[in-house]
This record gives structure tokens, sequence and C-alpha cells, in this order.
């Protein structure tokens, strides 16, 4: 797995199931990621400089993640809505 330094580092945020609540962008990995609780979590978006490497999304794509990627931004669905098809993020 391809290791990233600090300034290449994606931002995230998340939409929660539960109340619609879409966070600020962030880019503290170790501090939100470490704390869990991921049950109600809509999607994950990711940005940044890292999502240009082809090493990266490969990683990505391995793991087996169901998303997409549009205009730089990669969204990592955790749950879909009734009658919408999941897909497994592939690299177009």
């Amino acid at each position: 797995m391809l290791l990233v330094d600090m300034d290449t580092r994606p931002q995230f945020r998340s939409k929660c199931i539960a109340n619609g609540h879409i966070s600020d962008w962030d880019g503290e990995w170790y501090y939100h990621f470490l704390a869990g609780g991921y049950d109600d979590v809509e999607w994950f978006e990711l940005r940044g400089n890292a999502l240009r490497s082809s090493e990266i999304l490969k990683d990505i794509v391995e793991i087996g993640f169901v998303g997409d990627l549009n205009d730089g931004t990669l969204r990592l669905y955790g749950y879909a809505k009734n009658g919408t098809p999941a897909k497994k993020f592939a690299i177009k």
C-alpha cells in the first residue's frame, strides 16, 4: 500500500444518515477515524491531490469500496437509498 505524506493527504467530509448533517471538510484523519462510530454514516467524500495517484485509486478498488469519482471528489457509500443500485468503485 502506498503511504501518503501530510501535504498530499486528502480531506474528507461525511453525511449522517440519521439527521442529514454534512460535516465540514477536514484533514485530521487520525483523530476522527480512530474513534469509530460509523453506523450512521451515509457516505464519506474525499478530495485532494492524492486522488490523482493511480496507486491510491488502485488500493481503493482493491479494498472493494462502493462509490464513485466525480470531478476529483471520491464518494464512498456506507448506505444506499432503497431502490438505488450500489456498485463497487472502479477506475474508469
